[in-house]
């Protein structure tokens, strides 16, 4: 889990809940002394704290479903993968090497995720 940075998500980096749902128009508003974080979730306009953590209800344990996380980096190119075990790894699809038994489009998976 990547966790929630408030400059980079003021700077339009894609911010999820903890749930998985994109977070759009992060904005920081200045509250009766206090930052609140305001967002749209799911076409609804909700508030969390500086921290990301999630304002409407009360969690003392754990992590909440709508407390906020920066989304993970998204892999790039494609993955090959042949009948002779061979792989390969490319920014752009290919058809000369064969025919692969099957192609994972990285993009599709967060970086670091095993494959």
């Amino acid at each position: 889990m990547k966790v929630f940075n408030l400059k980079e998500a003021l700077s339009g980096a894609k911010v999820i809940t903890v749930g998985g749902i994109e977070v759009t128009q992060i904005t920081m508003m200045q509250v009766a002394d206090r930052n609140k974080v305001v967002g749209v979730y799911k076409d609804e306009v909700l508030q969390w704290n500086a921290s990301g953590l999630f304002c409407c209800e009360k969690h003392f344990l754990g992590e909440h479903n709508l407390d906020l996380k920066m989304a993970p980096e998204m892999g790039k190119g494609f993955l090959y993968v042949f009948k002779n075990g061979g792989t390969t790894i490319t920014s752009a699809k290919l058809s000369k090497l064969g025919e692969p038994i099957i192609i994972f489009d990285l993009s599709e998976y967060p970086i670091g995720f095993g494959l």
